[in-house]
């Protein structure tokens, strides 16, 4: 998923896509078509992923916001802890420096040999 074949990796950033003779691909309205990289698809992933663990609780907030009801302390807080996730993740993804970091991301760290926690790119909170 890091590579296209052995000796070829995709790129971690964007890049403008380029067809014969490297002349620019437009699209309808002239702008450049930018290849997306994996970081990019790495944070859509995630905002993705928190969008969903979001929404089984979205109803909440509609009726505070609605009927003034208030959300429950754990509901809040585990909401919370999905968006600092988010932004932890995010960060991590647009902070790896080079190809290297960014698989490390994905990979669950270890003690004495043995799986010690989560893969830092699906760091997510327990469901309520």
């Amino acid at each position: 998923r890091f590579y296209y074949s052995a000796l070829n990796p995709k790129p971690l950033d964007d890049k403008p896509a380029v067809a014969e003779m490297n002349q620019p691909l437009l699209d309808e309205k002239g702008q450049q078509i930018m290849t997306k990289g994996l970081k990019t698809e790495a944070v859509e992933k995630v905002k993705q992923t928190a969008n969903q663990l979001l929404s089984d609780t979205d109803w909440m907030v509609i009726r505070a916001q609605e009927k003034g009801t208030a959300i429950p302390a754990d509901v809040q807080s585990y909401r919370d802890g999905v968006r600092t996730a988010a932004d932890t993740i995010e960060n991590a993804i647009n902070g790896a420096a080079n190809l290297e970091a960014f698989i490390a991301l994905h990979k669950v760290p270890t003690v004495n040999g043995e799986p010690s926690g989560k893969d830092p790119i699906d760091d997510w909170p327990d469901s309520i």
